[in-house]
Protein backbone atom coordinates (compact mmCIF):
# COMPACT_ATOMS: atom_id res chain seq x y z
CA UNK A 1 0.00 0.00 0.00
CA UNK A 2 2.87 2.38 0.68
CA UNK A 3 3.76 2.07 -2.99
CA UNK A 4 0.34 3.39 -3.98
CA UNK A 5 0.75 6.32 -1.62
CA UNK A 6 4.18 7.08 -3.06
CA UNK A 7 2.88 6.88 -6.63
CA UNK A 8 0.04 9.23 -5.78
CA UNK A 9 2.46 11.76 -4.30
CA UNK A 10 4.91 11.44 -7.19
CA UNK A 11 2.26 12.23 -9.76
CA UNK A 12 2.28 15.84 -8.57
CA UNK A 13 -1.31 16.62 -9.31
CA UNK A 14 -1.83 20.35 -9.18
CA UNK A 15 -5.35 21.06 -8.07
CA UNK A 16 -6.54 23.11 -5.16
CA UNK A 17 -7.35 21.47 -1.87
CA UNK A 18 -10.53 19.48 -2.31
CA UNK A 19 -10.77 20.34 -6.01
CA UNK A 20 -11.65 17.40 -8.21
CA UNK A 21 -9.91 16.47 -11.43
CA UNK A 22 -11.52 16.32 -14.87
CA UNK A 23 -12.41 12.77 -15.94
CA UNK A 24 -9.49 12.62 -18.38
CA UNK A 25 -6.99 13.69 -15.72
CA UNK A 26 -8.44 11.29 -13.14
CA UNK A 27 -8.26 8.48 -15.69
CA UNK A 28 -4.59 9.24 -16.39
CA UNK A 29 -3.76 9.15 -12.68
CA UNK A 30 -5.56 5.84 -12.23
CA UNK A 31 -3.93 4.39 -15.37
CA UNK A 32 -0.53 5.17 -13.87
CA UNK A 33 -1.43 3.66 -10.51
CA UNK A 34 -2.83 0.54 -12.16
CA UNK A 35 0.23 0.20 -14.39
CA UNK A 36 2.52 0.20 -11.35
CA UNK A 37 0.28 -1.90 -9.07
CA UNK A 38 -1.80 -4.14 -11.38
CA UNK A 39 -2.35 -6.81 -8.74
CA UNK A 40 -4.29 -4.33 -6.60
CA UNK A 41 -6.92 -3.73 -9.31
CA UNK A 42 -9.76 -6.21 -9.80
CA UNK A 43 -10.60 -7.77 -13.16
CA UNK A 44 -14.15 -6.39 -13.35
CA UNK A 45 -13.13 -2.71 -13.39
CA UNK A 46 -14.61 -1.74 -10.03
CA UNK A 47 -11.27 -0.65 -8.55
CA UNK A 48 -10.53 1.47 -11.62
CA UNK A 49 -13.98 3.10 -11.54
CA UNK A 50 -13.62 3.80 -7.82
CA UNK A 51 -10.17 5.32 -8.36
CA UNK A 52 -11.49 7.61 -11.09
CA UNK A 53 -14.53 8.62 -9.01
CA UNK A 54 -12.27 9.45 -6.07
CA UNK A 55 -9.94 11.67 -8.10
CA UNK A 56 -12.90 13.34 -9.83
CA UNK A 57 -14.49 14.14 -6.47
CA UNK A 58 -11.43 14.87 -4.35
CA UNK A 59 -8.41 15.61 -6.54
CA UNK A 60 -5.30 15.71 -4.34
CA UNK A 61 -7.36 14.74 -1.31
CA UNK A 62 -7.94 11.28 -2.80
CA UNK A 63 -5.62 8.73 -1.27
CA UNK A 64 -5.22 4.98 -1.27
CA UNK A 65 -7.03 3.34 1.62
CA UNK A 66 -6.52 -0.09 3.09
CA UNK A 67 -6.50 -3.05 0.72
CA UNK A 68 -9.31 -5.56 0.95
CA UNK A 69 -8.79 -9.12 2.18
CA UNK A 70 -8.32 -10.04 -1.49
CA UNK A 71 -5.49 -7.49 -1.84
CA UNK A 72 -7.56 -5.05 -3.90
CA UNK A 73 -6.92 -1.34 -3.47
CA UNK A 74 -9.50 1.02 -2.00
CA UNK A 75 -9.53 4.80 -2.26
CA UNK A 76 -10.71 7.40 0.20
CA UNK A 77 -11.24 11.12 0.54
CA UNK A 78 -10.48 12.11 4.11
CA UNK A 79 -12.40 9.64 6.26
CA UNK A 80 -14.87 8.80 3.49
CA UNK A 81 -14.28 5.52 1.66
CA UNK A 82 -15.10 5.98 -2.03
CA UNK A 83 -17.25 3.77 -4.23
CA UNK A 84 -17.89 3.79 -7.98
CA UNK A 85 -20.57 6.41 -7.23
CA UNK A 86 -18.07 8.79 -5.60
CA UNK A 87 -16.94 9.78 -2.16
Amino acid sequence: MSTLIGITMLLGITTGCGGGLETEEATEVCNEIEKREPSQFDSNGTTRATCIACYEDCGNDCSPGDTTEQGIATFQCGDDVCTVDGC
